[in-house]
């Protein structure tokens, strides 16, 4: 074999990934994927942000809005990551070599051996099974997907049915909030501040204004029926209705038409970087008619018009932005049916920049689908929009309502001296393959380090078993003398670390309000989603590079004050303090019709 061979790993499973070595399959060097599948990521963002002007064919918008293929995210579509993959290998396939790829799924080991086909490589692919028998599986698995979703829509009305609030309820409110219900105040009375929209609520209410609430229901939290119980209970407060209660039947028929025209919504091809990935679009498209996703973002679009019909006419929406499927297709919906209804969206999370979903294309400032006004938590999120593309005299900046507690905590401290026991911190994400690599290399990097206690800190919101999955993996692979798995609030953890590792968990900008230096560790597999973007944050991808930077700042106090500062300075570039006046002020305007 030449020099230049390369094996590539494309798949999620990193216990997997760490099995390889060089000489596995015969080849010399195992590819570094994750820093070229960003380094393409960096490239190719401007021509992924505006992938409606390249893939949409114009036709079935409203089922073009509501894919997961437009919202180009990684959490939800393959396309993004795959397209990066493909477009890495291409290009290093083009420079010479022979260059063997181990892939997880059959559909992009076909995918990418048509591509190679294409662009005139000589390509050998492994037989992978009787493709026929493979497509059935598929279609017969995403009918049994099918099945569930319309099982657990059914189950969603049933839980309405029994914790009954009458639409009606809405009229006469000014403004209407709508954010998320889980279900976990059930038992309880309304909770004194909304988790996303933080004191807004309270605000509206001492200004004088009668707000109401749409709820979008999270089951996957608690339950369908404490999500059905806890929209009831709030009535105590607010009148509070649960979207679901106005997608009936019909709403649901109209959806299911808008999935089936969702290929007809695609044009025939896209070249992304100059490589032809069209293969990868047909395999999206397929992953995205085997899930009801697609179905239960349409939904939103018969909104305004099951709201019309009751004689509702809201004129002001405050809703949690992230431009996410479901809120095009509700924006949507309401340009064609109440188009005199002012639709304000909130940024209530930090999005990093390479979180493509979260920033509207230039096409979606023009066709609706973007909000009137976007309200973001700080300066750097308007202003990077504003480059993108956003017209100005649309985004605004709100202030950091979910956070306002932690921006009362970030005032300036000297920095302290390290404890006679150190303490490394690790958040965790709710991704359970992204938090095992975090956690994998963080232990190999503090293995050995004097006095040091690794502490993982799991996200509160994943199942129960999950902390005991990793570290049963964890002590299979590392010694794990020096590890601790800890619960509570990661904030808590904070205040005794000296450190944080972290790859996707926004818990960064409590590390830099609470004079605690950061370290981002990027993925070895997939695409890095950064909320940090700015300067102070240490980062690196390799166990060996983790443990220098984990070393330097035990060691150097320059390298930790100097960190330390640049976080904070980014901090509060990013987020801005809330003001009652200016939110009570912008709501009162609009209603009015008054300028902005």
């Amino acid at each position: 074999m030449d020099e230049g061979d390369l094996l590539w790993y494309f798949g999620s499973n990193y216990e997997q990934f760490l099995a390889l070595a060089p000489g596995s399959l015969g080849v010399r060097e195992i590819a570094p994927v994750g820093q070229l599948i960003n380094t393409v990521a960096e490239r190719i963002s401007r021509e992924l942000l505006e992938l409606d002007q390249r893939l949409m064919s114009g036709k079935f918008t409203m089922s073009w809005a509501a894919s997961d293929i437009a919202e180009r995210s990684p959490m939800t579509s393959d396309l993004y990551l795959d397209a990066c993959r493909a477009i890495a290998l291409m290009e290093a396939a083009k420079a010479g070599g022979r260059h063997v790829v181990v892939v997880e799924d059959r559909g992009l080991g076909r995918a990418l051996a048509r591509m190679g086909r294409r662009a005139g490589l000589a390509v050998r692919r492994e037989p992978g099974g009787d493709t026929t028998r493979v497509n059935i599986r598929a279609r017969l698995t995403g009918l049994r997907v099918h099945l569930g979703f319309l099982r657990d829509w059914w189950r969603l009305r049933s839980a309405l049915g029994r914790h009954p609030v009458a639409p009606t309820a809405l009229a006469g409110c000014a403004p209407w909030l709508m954010s998320w219900i889980d279900g976990r105040n059930a038992e309880r009375g309304p909770p004194a501040r909304d988790r996303f929209l933080g004191d807004l609520p309270g605000w509206l209410r001492q200004s004088g204004l009668r707000i109401g609430w749409l709820g979008n229901p999270a089951p996957w939290i608690t339950s369908i029926e404490n999500v059905a119980a806890e929209a009831a209970r709030r009535r105590s407060q607010d009148p509070c209705v649960l979207v679901s209660a106005l997608f009936g039947v019909g709403s649901l028929l109209r959806a299911y038409l808008r999935f089936l025209a969702m290929p007809f919504a695609l044009r025939r091809g896209l070249v992304l970087a100059g490589v032809d990935v069209t293969p990868l679009v047909r395999r999206a498209l397929a992953r995205v008619m085997a899930s009801p996703r697609l179905v239960s973002a349409a939904l939103y679009a018969g909104l305004a018009r099951t709201l019309k019909r009751r004689g509702l006419e809201p004129k002001v929406i405050v809703y949690t932005y992230e431009n996410q499927p479901w809120e095009k297709a509700m924006l949507l919906g309401f340009r064609s049916v109440l188009p005199s209804t002012m639709l304000i969206g909130v940024q209530h999370a930090p999005l990093a920049e390479k979180y493509l979903a979260g920033h509207p294309s230039t096409g979606q400032w023009r066709d609706g689908s973007a909000p009137d006004l976007l309200l973001t938590i700080g300066t750097e999120f308007r202003e990077r929009l504003i480059a993108l593309g956003a017209p100005a005299d649309r985004v605004q900046v709100g202030g950091a309502l979910r956070f306002d507690g932690m921006l009362a905590s970030a005032v300036d401290r000297p920095v302290r001296a390290s404890q006679q026991q150190l303490l490394v911190l690790a958040t965790c994400s709710m991704d359970p393959l992204d938090s095992f690599e975090l956690v994998h290399k963080a232990a190999v990097a503090t293995v050995g380090i004097d006095r040091l206690r690794l502490a993982i800190n799991v996200h509160p919101m994943v199942a129960a078993d999950f902390s005991t999955t990793i570290r049963d993996r964890l002590s299979r692979l590392v010694d794990c003398q020096h590890v601790d798995f800890v619960e509570g609030s990661a904030v808590d953890w904070l205040g005794r670390a000296d450190m944080l590792l972290y790859n996707s968990s926004s818990t960064v900008f409590e590390a830099a309000a609470m004079d605690v230096p950061a370290i981002y560790v990027g993925s070895s597999l997939g695409l890095d989603i950064d909320a940090m973007s700015g300067p102070g944050i240490l980062r690196c991808r390799e166990s060996h590079e983790l443990r220098r930077h984990i070393e330097a700042l035990l060691n150097d106090h320059e390298l930790r004050r100097r960190s330390i500062e640049a976080a904070r300075a980014h901090l509060r570039h990013c987020f801005a303090v809330p003001d009652a006046d200016f939110w009570t002020g912008l709501v009162q305007r609009t209603m009015s019709g008054a300028p902005r």
